[in-house]
């Protein structure tokens, strides 16, 4: 799934992206056909990638909630940062997000 506006798209990952993204991020960029960034990961964004990754296999059509979404400056053809949510929304309607950008 993307949204998009006139500066940024936003891409929700497959549960197999996210997948591609924990052993090579680069061939993520490729597949989605975005500049490389040379970007190196932390163990604090390897395990967030596992643990989301983990919560979208019995997700279902609820994927979604638990994915990241790629934000990429459609000028650069780059992703500048991502976006997640913690979990499905709770009874009022409610979600927690969390974000990063660089």
């Amino acid at each position: 799934m993307e949204l998009s506006s006139e500066r940024l798209r936003l891409i929700a990952l497959t549960r197999r992206q996210m997948q591609t993204a924990l052993l090579r991020w680069t061939a993520l960029e490729r597949e989605l056909l975005l500049k490389v960034s040379g970007r190196v990961w932390n163990d604090r964004m390897r395990e967030a990638y596992r643990t989301q990754e983990g919560k979208m296999a019995g997700a279902g059509k609820n994927y979604l909630w638990y994915t990241y979404w790629q934000i990429v400056d459609r000028s650069m053809n780059q992703i500048v940062g991502e976006i997640g949510f913690k979990s499905l929304p709770d009874g009022s309607g409610c979600v927690e997000i969390g974000y990063q950008t660089g």
